[in-house]
């Protein structure tokens, strides 16, 4: 009786080492998504800041209108906004990956030499066989089910 909870035990570890992995994972590859995002926000803002440049060029020399300086500047004034929100984003992403791993960091290795493989072994029916079997929090339910039914006398 007491080595089924032992083994429940282990396995509620288990599940919760898994789960821990899964957040430290979705952490890191949320802040490398927002560090994606503000290097795009970032090349948009170049761009339109360019774009209000030529417009008041061009209207110095005589060849533009003030209306495209003004959609110029709303333009380059919406990527600024934009590059807020997502500087924003990637400081609080930053923040929750320093909560999980404890420890602070200056910058994250990218991952642009990963060739994703396919799924070994590629069918359908081993994986959930080797869900059934492997899952800790489905072992910690067959354990808990078999110690208590020990205690009634079942």
């Amino acid at each position: 009786m007491a080595d089924k909870e032992i083994l429940a035990a282990e396995a509620d570890a288990a599940a919760v080492e898994q789960d821990l992995i899964h957040r430290v994972s979705s952490a890191y590859f949320t802040v490398l998504l927002r560090e994606s995002d503000r290097d795009v926000a970032n090349k948009r803002l170049e761009l339109f800041s360019a774009t209000l440049q030529k417009a008041r060029l061009a209207l110095e020399a005589g060849t533009g209108d003030i209306i495209s300086v003004r959609e110029a500047r709303a333009a380059m004034d919406r990527a600024s906004s934009q590059l807020i929100n997502v500087e924003t984003g990637l400081a609080i992403a930053r923040e929750e990956l320093m909560i999980l791993v404890r420890r602070d960091f200056s910058s994250l290795s990218d991952l642009q030499h990963l060739t994703p493989r396919g799924p070994e072994p590629d069918r359908v029916d081993d994986w959930i066989q080797a869900a059934l079997i492997n899952q800790p929090l489905l072992a910690q339910a067959r354990n808990r089910h078999e110690s208590s039914m020990r205690t009634r006398g079942l």
